[in-house]
């Protein structure tokens, strides 16, 4: 899965970081509108592979019938459009997330990290989650439980640096060292 990725590394990393957000679910499960001929990741024989692009698969719902009518539009047309609020919603509608959406990013990660100490040995992995919502938000917590239970390192970037707002900013000179942070 990252093979390309292997040809630009000419030292021996000692760490990885991975940065999880909730939007990786959706991104991950193509329910984003702005990566519909992104790659469509699955799990087969227990490793995941690219099973085409989104645009390929078949998508059903209001929502991607409206982005499918959306990329079609002139740009001129796009933009008028854009300024109803009730457009907007309409285009950037989407399902909620399911727990085979949430194990699908579950698969990915665990299968890069799987991947990065075969190739690094002694590599120590890590995911800092940006947990915005304080666990409030049901994909965040799916999310951060799952990797959890992959027996993945994860760090809730609010530990590490408490003054992260709800919007995800923040002043950096605040934040800790990652060692210094507890689990998510």
């Amino acid at each position: 899965m990252i093979d390309w990725a292997l040809l630009f590394v000419t030292c021996s990393p000692r760490y990885a970081i991975y940065q999880a957000i909730p939007s990786h679910v959706f991104r991950a499960a193509g329910l984003e509108s702005w990566d519909q001929a992104g790659p469509c990741l699955r799990s087969r024989d227990g490793h995941i592979r690219q099973q085409g692009i989104f645009t390929a698969m078949p998508q059903h719902g209001v929502g991607p019938a409206m982005g499918r009518l959306h990329a079609s539009l002139p740009v001129p047309v796009k933009q008028l459009a854009e300024r109803s609020l009730l457009y907007r919603a309409l285009i950037y509608m989407r399902r909620a997330t399911t727990d085979e959406d949430v194990a699908g990013v579950q698969g990915i990660v665990t299968e890069a990290a799987t991947e990065l100490r075969s190739n690094y040995p002694g590599i120590q992995f890590h995911v800092i989650v940006w947990d915005f919502s304080q666990q409030e938000n049901p994909t965040e917590r799916a999310l951060i439980t799952a990797l959890r239970s992959a027996g993945l390192n994860c760090i809730s970037c609010r530990s590490c640096c408490p003054s992260i707002s709800r919007t995800g900013t923040t002043t950096f000179s605040s934040c800790r060292r990652p060692s210094e942070c507890p689990s998510a």
